[in-house]
């Protein structure tokens, strides 16, 4: 079987506020994350891991817009973000 060393985001969609990002490992492994630009607070709002690839875009299209009720606004320690070895 293939192995891919470097992972790149399969979809992203970014506004001026924000960019959205989906990483797809297999159709059951996907990471989703929203990271505000740095003119916003910068940093990682939103992501989910290791789910089904439906659920996953499903979950980040209905994110609120930032700035309205309901959507993500605490930054999440940089920590807990995984970085290619």
């Amino acid at each position: 079987m293939r192995r891919f060393r470097n992972i790149f985001p399969v979809a992203s969609n970014s506004e001026q506020q924000y960019t959205d990002a989906i990483f797809i490992f297999d159709r059951s492994n996907t990471t989703a994350a929203r990271v505000l630009a740095e003119e916003y607070g910068g940093g990682c709002v939103w992501s989910k891991e290791g789910v089904d690839l439906q659920e996953v875009v499903y979950d980040i299209l209905g994110l609120p817009e930032p700035g309205t009720p309901g959507a993500p606004n605490l930054v999440k320690r940089s920590s807990l973000l995984w970085t290619p070895t």
